[in-house]
């Protein structure tokens, strides 16, 4: 595509786009990818270049591997989807608006206030996960204004027992100087509306996991009830194994 221009879905359902896009502009020249509503586009050729993409309309858009890809991603409307890699030296900015789901890894990434990232949660080893190569910034976040993280699931879970998940992996965090079993929930308003099972976040907070193997983690904790209803601890069909661990899978 080069300088300016847009990729834009068509007609109706799903788009894939085999071929890679490339952006080598910022600003006026930057390319567009545009779904709509009741449109899905697909790049499953992905991203490069050292340009920018701004993502508009209400529809989702998928990226697949972009590893030559060094510019920014600029998440302003609707959905993206990470269904690969970014290139190390990328930046994926979710602005006020925009919508991150899926599991992948990025460059560095920005949060804006106001932006949703879309946390699914499919069985008892399978979750998005998204870790951050570079530097993942939550300088635009603070108690007064809040980053959305929205709970789903694929299942009927309840979300209690005193487990935890890994959402976010990153080699660094930028705006905010974290400790391990740190409470950042402040900065989150947690959604479960479309969690199957239980709905209530009210529980829920967003705590620093340990470093390893040079990513730091933020995981989703669920509080521990002393006596979980009928069937909770049987969601995973692991029973009591899950209670106080820390569950971790990894990045396709």
């Amino acid at each position: 595509t080069g300088a300016g221009g847009s990729v834009a879905a068509t007609g109706t359902g799903a788009q894939n786009v085999g071929a890679t896009v490339q952006s080598s502009s910022t600003g006026t020249g930057a390319v567009g990818l545009l779904a709509g509503a009741n449109q899905t586009l697909n790049l499953n050729g992905g991203l490069s270049g050292n340009g920018d993409f701004n993502k508009t309309g209400v529809g989702p858009v998928t990226v697949g591997d972009s590893a030559g890809f060094t510019g920014t991603l600029n998440v302003n409307e609707g959905k993206v989807l990470v269904a690969g890699t970014l290139g190390t030296g990328s930046t994926t900015a979710v602005r006020r608006g925009g919508l991150l789901g899926g599991s992948g890894t990025l460059g560095s990434m920005i949060w804006d206030a106001g932006a949703t990232y879309e946390w699914q949660l499919r069985s008892a080893t399978d979750w998005d996960l998204i870790r951050v190569a570079g530097a993942m910034d939550l300088s635009l976040l603070n108690s007064g204004d809040k980053f959305n993280l929205s709970l789903l699931s694929d299942g009927s879970f309840e979300l209690s027992g005193g487990n935890q998940w890994t959402f976010l992996e990153a080699a660094s965090f930028a705006g905010l100087t974290l400790t391990q079993d740190q409470d950042i929930t402040s900065l989150f308003n947690i959604t479960a509306s479309g969690f199957n099972g239980g709905t209530d976040a009210s529980g829920i907070k967003v705590v620093v996991g340990s470093t390893a193997n040079g990513f730091t983690s933020l995981n989703i904790q669920a509080s521990a009830v002393p006596e979980p209803a009928t069937g909770s601890l049987m969601m995973f069909g692991l029973g009591g194994l899950l209670l106080n661990r820390i569950l971790r899978r990894k990045v396709s």
